[in-house]
C-alpha cells in the first residue's frame, strides 16, 4: 500500500512575469492579437510597458504560450466563472414522504401541501 502523489509542488496558477522559465515564448497581445515568438525578456518588458502582466496561458505548447494581460482582473474573471459554475450545478435533494392507506384526509392534505413545496423549490420527491 503506496501513498498516493496528490501534486505537491506542482502549482495550479499560471506562471506570470518572472517566473516564466522558458527563452522564447508565443506572444499574444492585450488586445488578443498575435505578436509572434518573441524571446521572454523582451515579452516581458513589452507587458511592463503597458503596465500589464505577462501570464503564460498554454505552457505544454511548443514554444509556450504567453498573454499580456491584467493577471488581478484574470483571477477575477475565473473566480467568478467557478462561481457560476458552481452555482449552476443540479443540487436537488431526494424529500421522502409517507402515506399510509388509512390516512385522515387532513393529514393527506398537509402531506400533499408539503409534496407540492418541496417540488417546486427545486428537491425530488419519493
Amino acid at each position: 500500500m503506496g501513498t498516493a502523489n496528490k501534486g505537491v509542488g506542482i502549482s495550479v496558477e499560471p506562471r506570470i512575469n518572472d517566473r516564466i522559465r522558458v527563452p522564447e515564448v508565443r506572444l499574444v497581445g492585450p488586445n488578443g492579437e498575435q505578436i509572434g515568438v518573441t524571446r521572454i525578456e523582451d515579452a516581458i518588458r513589452m507587458a511592463q510597458e503597458n503596465d500589464l502582466d505577462l501570464v503564460e496561458v498554454a505552457p505544454e505548447a511548443k514554444p509556450p504560450v504567453a498573454k499580456i494581460m491584467d493577471y488581478g482582473k484574470f483571477k477575477y474573471q475565473e473566480a467568478l466563472k467557478a462561481r457560476e459554475n458552481r452555482r449552476s450545478q443540479d443540487n436537488a435533494v431526494v424529500k421522502e414522504m409517507k402515506l399510509r392507506p388509512r390516512i385522515e384526509s387532513h393529514d393527506y392534505d398537509t402531506k400533499k401541501s408539503h409534496i407540492e413545496r418541496f417540488l417546486l423549490g427545486g428537491d425530488k420527491v419519493k
